[in-house]
């Protein structure tokens, strides 16, 4: 029964699987900021790098969504790929360069990188689940997230863990890796077979009128905005965390190699967690974002403490809240929206997430330059605190008294 049984309808998501494994070695995890600021770039600088980044992913997050509904999400994905293969290329190269100021180097590699993942968000979501619609088995979405979800962990966790001992010998070869790994995963990309319905061209294939039907669904469906808001904000924070808590690491006196063998840790957690998010569907939705909430927060009391050890397990805490969250927030959403907007439905997701991430990269930044990281995640939980209020009082305002929810276009 289940997926064993359906399987011979998802064959082609082996070339998916590939995609998503190649497109997530990230070889520089856990040394990424480290090399930034060898080059002498401020914590400060850094933050403005990722506002440049996260800006030019919220200028291309729409437009990519609009492409990825008229044109093959595959070939929209595959122009992110290399985009962002070629933003690491660069920053490998900015090695054998004699530069007084990398500042103005490295905005290049950001932006690119900006727009790649622009490109790539959100429409391989989508694609996947028209893929198993058109197949009649959407109802394997979730198990299939999950099994996405372990490999991916996987390869974030080796790749971080080869990457610490890769930059151990040699600190700018972790990003020649990635470089190469994102044309791997243009190459799998580019050999799935996307959904018949989903190539056709629609009636109406303007991109303003994409863009209009995108809005209204979101602005109809309460229950969507909920949704985009909660996960944008635990996701920007979960990132901020995962980047910033090299130099806490750092600060602890961890080498390069130890610090990748705990992100390594990080994988098996998220890789049992990913393998079993059928049991976090059976929770009610409420239920899942109130979970997520206190083990984000336990989280980060647990990486202020000065003990090695509960630091990594605040770490760890902190790092499987997207792991709880996205399969059935992901699920939710392409259930409940119609596939000629769904990828333009999902940039709205990304927009919203690189906002958020933009104003708190600023924000932390300038806290880690002035009072150090213990004080940035403590103005971090500060922060959440309002935010999740005021999250929740618009569920409670706005979707408790919703008795049905409709599709639409």
């Amino acid at each position: 029964m289940g997926l064993i049984k359906d399987s011979k309808y998802i064959k082609d998501l082996s070339t998916y699987f590939m995609y998503m494994i190649f497109s997530n070695l990230r070889f520089t995890r856990p040394i990424f900021l480290i090399f930034i600021l060898d080059k002498g770039i401020s914590l400060f600088e850094f933050s403005i790098l990722q506002i440049i980044y996260f800006s030019s992913r919220i200028l291309s997050n729409v437009p990519s969504g609009i492409l990825a509904d008229l044109l093959r999400k595959r070939n929209v994905i595959s122009m992110g790929l290399l985009m962002s293969s070629c933003s690491f290329l660069l920053l490998f190269i900015s090695t054998y360069l004699d530069m007084s100021n990398y500042f103005y180097f490295f905005i290049i590699a950001f932006i690119l990188d900006g727009i790649g993942s622009a490109f790539c968000s959100g429409a391989d979501q989508a694609m996947v689940y028209e893929h198993l619609k058109e197949k009649g088995v959407e109802k394997h979405y979730v198990k299939i997230f999950g099994i996405k979800e372990a490999l991916v962990a996987t390869a974030l966790g080796l790749s971080a863990f080869i990457g610490g001992f890769a930059a151990a010998s040699y600190l700018s070869l972790p990003f020649l890796m990635q470089s190469i790994a994102g044309i791997v995963a243009t190459l799998a990309v580019l050999r799935f077979k996307e959904s018949v319905q989903e190539v056709k061209v629609t009636k109406n294939p303007s991109m303003i009128n994409k863009l209009q039907s995108g809005y209204r669904v979101v602005k109809k469906l309460p229950y969507i905005q909920f949704l985009i808001l909660f996960m944008a904000i635990i996701s920007s924070s979960t990132n901020s965390v995962i980047m910033f808590t090299q130099s806490r690491f750092a600060e602890l006196e961890l080498s390069n190699s130890t610090i990748g063998t705990i992100y390594l840790g990080s994988t098996i957690i998220s890789v049992i967690i990913s393998l079993n998010v059928n049991l976090v569907m059976k929770f009610k939705l409420n239920t899942i974002a109130t979970l997520v909430m206190g083990i984000f927060f336990v989280g980060g009391i647990f990486i202020i403490s000065s003990n090695i050890i509960l630091a990594i397990i605040g770490y760890y805490l902190i790092y499987v809240t997207i792991d709880i969250l996205e399969p059935p927030l992901f699920f939710t959403i392409n259930e409940l929206v119609q596939e000629n907007v769904r990828a333009t439905v999902l940039s709205f997701f990304s927009t919203v997430l690189s906002i958020i991430s933009l104003i708190m990269f600023l924000i932390y930044g300038l806290t880690g330059d002035i009072g150090g990281y213990e004080n940035l995640i403590i103005l971090m939980l500060v922060i959440h605190i309002p935010l999740f209020a005021f999250v929740f009082y618009y569920y409670k305002k706005e979707l408790l008294t919703t008795n049905k929810v409709d599709k639409y276009i």
